[in-house]
């Protein structure tokens, strides 16, 4: 089978990281795997390049200005050339850009990823624009909306997406990368680069900084939790929009904490960094199967995370982790304050969490579901694979 993937650009983000563990999948599998992109400069561009040894079709196609649109059939132009058989587009504004590429060059497979659910699509203009843009085509050209969740799905169907055109894949993980343990000397080398001192509990977020992942809750929550424990650090990884990155920092500033959240940035080896928290916390007030819960829960971490998406489904309240109300500071802090106060639940937690993602959400689990889905309207592709 001949795949395109079309996203915007190679940035570290959970959909780029999954894209980047799908495509070397198919890869391995023998399938022909092209990824087209038209934004430079993402941090994980270098990634996506060295798998062209390993038979990745990677393409540029510069888009010029956002109004220009004439990229599209350049993108048509290409996955023709190319003799695709199906070609998926990587949230919006790609899914409707490769439905209709995939439209004007014949391709007859013509799939869209839905990555959120109870998204607030009206707060940004273009984000309206995008949501709507993606019902319109979806709805008229695509073969199918693939959502990462139960609830994205019942979002988008209650918005009039066709539900008889909505399907669900989990997203999987890498798992064995998240289980190995770090050195004590490793995990004491970045305490003091940090300059956090020795055995000091971490409690940790990961993951892009935007409104929806709603840090700002996070922060409130350190807050609250300081008062009452001053020997404890929390930690911010992911970047985003300069100027939400510098407005958290100066909330930080104006609680107090300065000296008790550090801002990471982007890492490349996130697995890594899961390894020093001791509490991982999701603030989301938006997803559709959050990525960084799968690889907080697969490196053995107790979570605390929101009630958005399927992360109820993941998450069994008090067994392997708690699940608490959106931008709700007060619940977050007082399940840290319990786990804080009774460490081997800690472990409990971690424990049955690890095992949970192992059993249902690695990336090969996800691969053959994906295979299957495309399958099921593709005969191209082999009946083992189906």
């Amino acid at each position: 089978m001949r795949i395109s993937y079309l996203i915007g650009k190679l940035h570290y983000g959970g959909a780029e990281f999954l894209l980047l563990d799908i495509v070397e999948g198919l890869l391995e599998k023998g399938h022909y795997v092209q990824v087209i992109y038209y934004v430079r400069g993402g941090l994980l561009e270098s990634k996506f390049q060295a798998l062209i040894s390993k038979r990745l079709d990677l393409q540029f196609i510069n888009r010029g200005a956002k109004t220009d649109l004439s990229f599209i059939l350049k993108i048509a132009a290409l996955i023709k050339r190319t003799k695709i058989d199906v070609i998926n587009g990587i949230m919006p504004p790609c899914n409707a850009f490769g439905v209709i590429a995939g439209l004007l060059a014949g391709i007859k497979y013509r799939f869209m990823s839905l990555m959120a659910s109870d998204w607030d699509y009206k707060k940004k203009i273009d984000h309206f624009i995008y949501f709507h843009f993606d019902h319109f085509i979806g709805n008229l050209f695509a073969t199918a909306y693939i959502a990462n969740s139960e609830k994205g799905k019942i979002f988008h169907a209650s918005k009039g997406y066709k539900l008889n055109k909505l399907l669900v894949v989990h997203n999987g993980i890498k798992i064995d990368k998240f289980i190995t343990e770090i050195s004590y000397e490793k995990k004491q080398e970045l305490f003091k680069s940090f300059g956090i001192k020795e055995n000091l509990p971490i409690v940790g977020m990961l993951s892009r900084i935007e409104p929806m992942k709603d840090h700002t809750t996070f922060i409130r929550a350190a807050e609250i939790v300081h008062k009452n424990n001053s020997e404890i650090m929390f930690m911010i990884i992911g970047d985003g929009e300069k100027s939400l990155v510098d407005k958290l920092k100066d909330f930080s500033f104006q609680l107090g904490l300065s000296n008790h959240i550090i801002f990471v940035g982007a890492v490349e080896d996130v697995a890594l960094y899961y390894k020093l928290f001791d509490i991982y916390v999701l603030t989301s007030y938006t997803e559709g199967l959050p990525n960084s819960l799968l690889e907080a829960m697969a490196s053995g971490k107790a979570v605390i995370a929101t009630d958005v998406g399927d992360v109820n489904k993941i998450v069994e309240n008090g067994l392997n982790g708690f699940v608490v109300p959106p931008r709700n500071p007060q619940k977050i802090a007082d399940k840290i304050s319990f786990l804080l106060e009774n460490p081997h639940i800690i472990g409990e937690m971690g424990n049955k969490g690890r095992e949970k993602i192992r059993a249902h959400y690695s990336i090969n689990t996800m691969i053959s579901n994906m295979i299957k889905t495309y399958g099921y309207y593709n005969s191209k592709i082999t009946c083992d694979e189906k």
